[in-house]
């Protein structure tokens, strides 16, 4: 019989009964911030990195998390898909809050790209409402609908394959005509971002034309509302670290900020 003193002082018969504890905590650490990294955990255990790696191991085994490079992450942070209509009423203040700090790295005469979804649409009412000479590229239909009589903007819509479900185009048409275009500033709005997992999105027919315009800008920039963050969805579009400045709403915690800035991350929500 093996026995250790625990942090508390008390004795315990059984290192597996440690092991358990540790891995009841590691599971309550994920209900309350959907991440963690194995050098907290050595930390906060005082146990060996391969320890953590073995409690991180079986967890996954049991369907507790998901390992990622690292550390884990909660399995159930996986955003699921809504289609635009239902997402255009989620997270409305967020969304308006977060559009109003993107308004500032916005100056006249610039030319932009503006992705597809719930939060551009709240950002392209911003737009309308407080600039006049812009340059305006998407290949979102909704997007266009709500700037097409402003006759101070130039806008560009990028033809494509039709989707109904999120009212924009893609396919190879899309991407092709994005390819021979350059835009100072894209604006990228993901379904998920996680800082270790990478930039998430559901279609990937809609990951495809993200990653062309990121590719035809000096600047991209993410909009996320709090409620994306340290999440994943089905499809990756790229590390992190591709986005030159992430904008998020005040209700983000400043837990999560702080890592993100630790890690080099210039992300903004004020």
């Amino acid at each position: 019989m093996c026995y250790y003193i625990d942090i508390f002082g008390y004795a315990r018969c059984s290192l597996y009964m440690f092991a358990d504890e540790r891995c009841d905590r590691i599971v309550e650490m994920l209900k309350q911030k959907n991440s963690v990294t194995v050098s907290e955990l050595t930390e906060i255990f005082g146990v060996s990195i391969e320890t953590i790696r073995r409690d991180l191991c079986l967890l996954e085994n049991h369907n507790k998390l998901r390992r990622v490079h690292g550390g884990a992450i909660s399995v159930n942070k996986m955003n699921s898909y809504s289609n635009l209509v239902e997402r255009l009423d989620e997270n409305i203040t967020q969304k308006q809050y977060l559009s109003s700090v993107a308004l500032k790295t916005l100056h006249e005469g610039d030319v932009i790209a503006i992705d597809s979804g719930s939060t551009a649409v709240e950002f392209i009412r911003l737009i309308k409402e407080n600039f006049n000479n812009l340059k305006i590229i998407t290949y979102s239909l909704d997007i266009f609908e709500q700037i097409k009589k402003v006759e101070s903007f130039e806008t560009i819509l990028i033809g494509g394959t039709y989707m109904p479900k999120e009212d924009c185009f893609y396919g190879d048409i899309s991407v092709g005509t994005i390819k021979n275009l350059h835009v100072k500033t894209s604006f990228i709005c993901p379904a998920a971002i996680s800082l270790h997992q990478g930039v998430y999105e559901h279609l990937p027919e809609i990951a495809t034309v993200q990653k062309a315009f990121m590719q035809n800008s000096d600047q991209v920039i993410a909009l996320a509302d709090s409620s994306k963050f340290e999440k994943t969805a089905f499809y990756k579009i790229c590390d992190i670290k591709k986005f030159d400045k992430i904008i998020t709403d005040n209700a983000l915690s400043e837990e999560i900020i702080k890592q993100y800035k630790d890690s080099g991350l210039n992300i903004i929500n004020k």
